[in-house]
């Protein structure tokens, strides 16, 4: 979740560019816990009754404060400064119901927690509602081999960090902070654990092995980064491990009940029981037929649909790519090309009228001011969309009289391919660019890249061609790309397409673990509701926005005509899946269940120090959040791969 307000402009492009939620979302599993009132046990439909994934060791990491703020906290972008004490009351009361959960679940499964460590609370204060578990980058003075090809000839990195969800080897930083891992279990039986875990689970051929002198070697198959290019191996291996906290940000309290906010926190414990830092791909993301009820057992993936979900995903990919940048009504460009148009127009030395009021107008400090943050702010006034259409008009009038020419010509007002290309990726306007941290100047440049490649290349039939003809190509290409992206979408949906994620088998754990506490499990889905309270509907009704959603959710999922509604996924590529989907799911894994809340008594809560709580929190949490730009850039790119910078609750009704 990432809907902050930034102190600076360039802060701002750090969260609505990027969409930089810091958090792995991950949730608990637990099964055959709590007893009805009608005395039946509610049977989760995950694993019979096991709240891990894996017994080993090796998947958790207890981490110290000291570690949390020193290594955690830089390599996943938190300035310390916001780190609550641990005493403060919010931190307490939080640890507090993550203690009651933990004891519950070891009553019970004892044996299966032995190597799990206790979770602990820690809280940020920050106004931006959301939750997460992390994962942590243990070190072990292990030697890595990435080929047996190579052995004896390249060089040697200090270490390498191998990804437990694919196996995928990356390079890492020196300077960036890791934790010794030997603290809890030595480096022989940590890569022991791993190499079994991880050959048992993989479908991707990559296979790992340990050698005669105990050095990891890496398989012939397992994906190599490029930046590790003639590098035979690395005398140290990095593991990124489950850290045992659950960091929220104090936002989140103001929103929600608490009986909501211990939902949201069973959520968090699921991740970490079940340790999803360290899960294989292979055991999420899968795809299957969604029924008009939900079976009473984890869904099983369908071969079928694979094609389909494939194509769903690169689908998802478009459409995510179309709004990362803000459309505005009347429009004659899309927003993506914004960037482009202005450069083109200020970079243009062409002395025609329309240009040179052109120019003027884009280079106007009226203008900028006007502008702000567009296209990457959300919100748009009626003032912006005035100045845009404005702009729009003069620019495109302004390089209807520029000419694109064939790569090398040399022609008066014009540009070749190569330039346009260059210019699309390197965008020199507005002034604002300049004022961009780095991860967020180099998040921008990735979506410009993109643009970029998708102008195509340099073809006989555009040279001659004014730059307006080119650009209007362009972009009647791009959103036929996604019309196509909207029909396979559709497709998906009347498909009734399921894609079963951590996330969902998060929410599904959230449920058991409520209920077990002596909660209505209804508060999981109220807990959705006061996240999504900003939700906006998507194009073409791929995700429900807040009031379409209500609607639904108040007429138990029925349409006007009382039919059944099968509420959209609202995206295949991030395992959060839309709000309002979560809520449709959630309602519908309590019907499959039978799930109510344990006959026990629930555990004492104040209303009237909770209200105090979130009257404090309300005054004192920074509601100008700074977002400390990533030091560590091909960390921060892993963490990103692993889900670890993404959104475990997010108010878009994108699901992003």
């Amino acid at each position: 979740m990432s809907n902050q307000s930034p102190k600076t402009l360039a802060s701002h492009a750090v969260a609505v560019v990027c969409n930089l939620c810091v958090g792995f979302g991950l949730s608990i599993i637990i099964t055959g816990c709590g007893v009805s009132q009608s005395g039946q046990v509610s049977k989760v439909k995950h694993d019979a009754g096991k709240p891990v994934r894996s017994e080993l060791a090796w998947n958790w990491r207890s981490v110290t404060d000291e570690d949390y703020a020193k290594v955690m906290a830089p390599v996943l972008g938190i300035e310390p400064s916001t780190i609550l004490p641990q005493s403060h009351p919010l931190t307490a009361q939080a640890q507090e119901w993550i203690d009651r959960i933990d004891s519950k679940l070891r009553e019970t499964h004892a044996a299966e927690l032995a190597n799990v460590p206790k979770p602990r609370a820690k809280v940020l204060d920050k106004a931006a509602p959301n939750a997460f578990v992390a994962p942590v980058p243990a070190c072990y003075k292990v030697a890595v081999k990435l080929s047996r090809k190579t052995i004896g000839r390249g060089k040697k990195d200090a270490q390498v960090l191998i990804e437990a969800q694919n196996g995928s080897v990356q390079a890492w930083e020196a300077d960036a902070p890791c934790i010794d891992g030997t603290e809890n279990q030595s480096a022989e039986e940590t890569v022991a654990d791993f190499v079994s875990s991880f050959n048992a689970a993989s479908t991707n051929g990559c296979k790992f092995s340990v050698d005669g002198s105990g050095s990891l070697v890496v398989g012939d198959q397992c994906e190599v980064d490029p930046a590790l290019a003639g590098v035979a191996g690395a005398d140290g291996l990095v593991l990124l491990q489950t850290a045992n906290h659950v960091t929220v940000h104090s936002g989140i309290v103001t929103i929600m009940s608490e009986s909501a906010f211990v939902s949201v926190l069973a959520h968090e414990l699921g991740h970490y029981y079940r340790s999803h830092p360290t899960a294989n791909d292979a055991d999420y993301g899968y795809f299957y037929t969604q029924q008009t009820k939900n079976a009473a057992k984890r869904p099983s993936p369908e071969s079928r649909l694979e094609q389909l979900g494939k194509d769903a995903v690169k689908a998802s990919e478009v459409i995510d790519g179309g709004t990362n940048f803000t459309p505005v009504k009347g429009q004659v460009l899309r927003s993506d090309l914004y960037f482009l148009l202005g450069s083109l127009v200020t970079k243009s030395k062409d002395s025609s009228k329309a240009c040179v009021d052109a120019r003027k107008l884009a280079s106007s400090s009226e203008f900028e001011r006007t502008m702000a943050m567009f296209p990457v702010d959300p919100k748009l006034t009626a003032e912006q969309t005035a100045a845009y259409l404005n702009f729009e008009e003069g620019a495109l009038n302004c390089i209807d009289n520029l000419t694109l020419v064939g790569s090398g010509e040399s022609v008066r007002n014009s540009f070749d391919w190569k330039k346009l290309k260059s210019v699309a990726a390197n965008p020199t306007w507005p002034s604002w660019l300049n004022q961009l941290t780095p991860s967020s100047r180099r998040a921008l440049d990735s979506l410009n890249q993109e643009l970029a490649d998708k102008i195509g290349q340099d073809s006989a039939e555009s040279s001659g061609r004014s730059l307006g003809v080119v650009l209007r190509s362009v972009n009647k290409k791009l959103m036929m790309v996604e019309e196509e992206a909207v029909a396979v979408l559709k497709k998906a949906h009347n498909s009734r397409l399921g894609q079963y994620t951590y996330e969902q088998e998060a929410d599904d754990l959230a449920v058991e673990i409520t209920a077990s506490l002596g909660f209505d499990p209804k508060v999981v889905v109220d807990a959705m509701r006061s996240l999504g309270k900003d939700s906006r509907g998507s194009q073409s009704d791929l995700s429900l926005g807040y009031d379409d959603c209500e609607t639904l959710w108040k007429n138990n999922w029925l349409d006007a005509q009382n039919n059944y509604v099968f509420v959209p996924v609202g995206g295949f590529t991030d395992p959060h899946h839309s709000i309002c989907y979560r809520m449709f799911n959630i309602e519908r894994e309590v019907a499959a269940h039978g799930v109510v809340a344990a006959d026990v008594k629930v555990p004492a809560h104040d209303d009237a120090a909770w209200a105090d709580l979130q009257n404090d929190v309300k005054v004192n949490t920074q509601t100008l959040v700074h977002e400390a730009d990533m030091p560590f850039p091909a960390v921060a790119a892993v963490l990103k791969s692993t889900g670890a910078l993404d959104c475990v609750f997010n108010q878009s009704g994108a699901g992003k």
